[in-house]
């Protein structure tokens, strides 16, 4: 007959030897997505960086112009807006 005890320890055994492999397979898929992961954001990095640099080419480029050769002339009378009180918040009772 075989000892309870033994069958067990048996099952106790596979069950962890199980569990180390799945937590060994586990952590070596994280590690490979988070090495994927990290080179999607330097990819998308580097995307943006291009965008800035074409946006302040851009901007750059807006700066140089002269206005007046676009057609636009300096407004000849300037007008302000009166300043509103600040709004006051009040409680219902």
């Amino acid at each position: 007959m075989h000892n309870p005890f033994l069958i067990y320890l048996k099952s106790a055994f596979g069950i962890l030897v199980v569990s180390y492999l799945l937590l060994v397979v586990g952590t070596i898929y994280l590690a490979s997505y988070q090495t994927e992961l990290s080179a999607k954001i330097r990819n998308t990095e580097g995307t943006i960086g291009q965008l800035e640099a074409r946006y302040y080419t851009a901007i750059a480029a807006l700066d140089a112009t002269n206005p007046g050769i676009l057609g636009f002339s300096a407004p000849s009378t300037k007008f302000y807006a009166r300043a509103a009180q600040a709004p006051v918040l009040t409680r219902a009772n």
